[in-house]
C-alpha cells in the first residue's frame, strides 16, 4: 500500500497567520499519479510539503498507509526542480547512496545496482562516473529519477521537477518517468506539483487544481495507461480538459484580482 489521506489540512505561518492550506481534504490511491497546479502561490508546494514531512499541518492530519505522519521518512522519495544531488559526488555515487540507505548488500552488487539505473535512465559509460556539474540539467534530472527510483519509495513527491529543462528535454524526461513507473510490478504513487497543463493531463490520473490554499476542482483524466502523447493531444476529450483546467484558473485569477 502506498496511500495518502489529507484530512482537513490547514498550514498557516508568519506573524500575521497567512493560510497557505485552508480545510484541505483529498484521498490519494496506491499507485496513483496526482498533480497539483494552480497560479504561484495557491498552496501546491505547501500541499506537497505536508506530504513529504517537511511541513507540519497547523490543524488537520496527514495520513500515510493509515498512519498519522508528521516527519519525513524512507517511505516517501522528494525530488525538487534543482535536483538536489551531491556536488561532491560522482553521479554513480549519488545513486549508489541511495541505495545504501535501502539495501544491505556487498558494495560490488549495489555499484552494479546503481550503474544499471543510470543506464535506464539514458546516464552510461563517463557520465557516470563525473560529477553533477559536469553534466547538463536534463541529464541531472535523470539522475536524480534514477537515485528516487535507486530509494524505492513507495510514494514519490516531485516539485516541478521538470521546470528547469527546454521542452523538448522536458517531455523526453515526463516519457521516461512513465516509462519506469509503468514497467515497476507495484507502481509508485506519485504527487507532483506543475504549472504545465500539458504535462499534468499526460502524466496524471487525477488533477487538482489549487486556489488560496483549497482545492477548486479535481478533474478525473480518461485515458488509458501506456499513452502516445500524439495521440491522446489529437483526441476531443484533451482539448476539453484542457480548456477546463486553463478556465479553473485563469477565473480564479481574474476574481482575485477585483
Amino acid at each position: 500500500m502506498s496511500t495518502i489521506l489529507y484530512d482537513n489540512v490547514s498550514v498557516s505561518y508568519g506573524t500575521n497567520e497567512k493560510t497557505a492550506l485552508k480545510n484541505f481534504n483529498l484521498q490519494i490511491n496506491s499507485g496513483e499519479i496526482i498533480s497539483f497546479i494552480g497560479s504561484s502561490g495557491c498552496g501546491k508546494s505547501t500541499a506537497l510539503n505536508v506530504a513529504a514531512g517537511l511541513l507540519t499541518p497547523t490543524n488537520g492530519e496527514l495520513v500515510v498507509d493509515d498512519l498519522i505522519t508528521r516527519s519525513p521518512g524512507i517511505d516517501r522519495g522528494v525530488v525538487f526542480q534543482n535536483y538536489s544531488l551531491f556536488p561532491w559526488m560522482s553521479n554513480l555515487d549519488n545513486v549508489l547512496f541511495a541505495l545504501r540507505q535501502r539495501y544491505d548488500l556487498p558494495n560490488k552488487t549495489l555499484q552494479a545496482k546503481a550503474a544499471d539505473l543510470l543506464d535506464r535512465v539514458g546516464i552510461s559509460g563517463n557520465f557516470q562516473k563525473v560529477y553533477p556539474s559536469k553534466i547538463s540539467g536534463g541529464m541531472q534530472q535523470r539522475v536524480a529519477i534514477a537515485r528516487m527510483f535507486a530509494l524505492d519509495s513507495p510514494i514519490f513527491l516531485m516539485d516541478e521537477p521538470f521546470a528547469a529543462v527546454d521542452e523538448i528535454t522536458r517531455k523526453h524526461l515526463q516519457s521516461l518517468l512513465l516509462d519506469l513507473w509503468e514497467k515497476e510490478e507495484n507502481r509508485k504513487t506519485i504527487v507532483m506539483v506543475t504549472h504545465n497543463i500539458e504535462e499534468a493531463i499526460y502524466l496524471s490520473d487525477r488533477v487538482v487544481v489549487l486556489h488560496e490554499g483549497e482545492i477548486n476542482s479535481v478533474v478525473a483524466i480518461p485515458f488509458e495507461r501506456h499513452r502516445n502523447r500524439r495521440e491522446i493531444e489529437n483526441k476531443s476529450e484533451y482539448l476539453m480538459i484542457k480548456n477546463h483546467l486553463l478556465q479553473a484558473i485563469e477565473e480564479k485569477i481574474v476574481g482575485g484580482e477585483r
